[in-house]
């Protein structure tokens, strides 16, 4: 599963021109990155990290799930280290180095359409207007956006099962993997 962080840009600021407010870009340093724990809200240096609630509800016992994130800050010597907009608030790394603070390297920018195909499960909150991926990833949509990207997940990862069972399979001409492909690389557009 990619190593995905969450960007959080804080609350937007204007400038005063002449022609009136612009919105302004924020610094680098305001904004926050998160990735999703998985050791139970205990980092590497024995740390408790911050929570955040997920959309899936209540649980069984009453209480709230949680899912517990980890601050993290780009690396100085990656080229997204003065990085101040993103045009996706997801993005993915290669590397965390554990240094004076968790340091990420080798991050970019992914697009919605590829985290629900190449993430985990996907939940669909019709009167929200949110698809979840893996229960932490949380994207506005409309729902039929969702089911439809669940349903083509479902057919890809079935010619990628015939794949596997026979090899000499050929899908360089599969409708199916075509769509999925034009959807990730043009991000719904074409």
């Amino acid at each position: 599963y990619p190593n995905v962080i969450n960007v959080l840009k804080p609350l937007q600021k204007y400038t005063e021109t002449s022609g009136g407010a612009l919105a302004a870009n924020p610094q680098a340093r305001e904004l926050k990155m998160f990735v999703r724990d998985i050791t139970n809200g205990i980092n590497s240096n024995g740390v408790s990290q911050s929570q955040a609630p997920s959309d899936k509800g209540d649980a069984d016992d009453g209480t709230k799930h949680r899912i517990q994130k980890t601050r993290v800050f780009i690396h100085p010597s990656s080229i997204n280290f003065t990085q101040r907009k993103y045009g996706c608030p997801w993005m993915v790394y290669g590397e965390k180095v554990l240094t004076s603070k968790l340091f990420i390297r080798d991050s970019t920018v992914i697009p919605p359409y590829c985290l629900m195909f190449f993430g985990g499960k996907i939940d669909i909150q019709h009167e929200k207007g949110t698809v979840t991926v893996d229960d932490w990833i949380v994207l506005k949509s409309q729902a039929r956006i969702g089911v439809l990207i669940r349903e083509l997940k479902q057919l890809v990862d079935k010619q990628l099962r015939r794949k596997i069972s026979n090899p000499d399979t050929d899908l360089s001409n599969s409708s199916v993997l075509d769509v999925m492909r034009r959807l990730v690389i043009g991000s719904g557009y074409k």
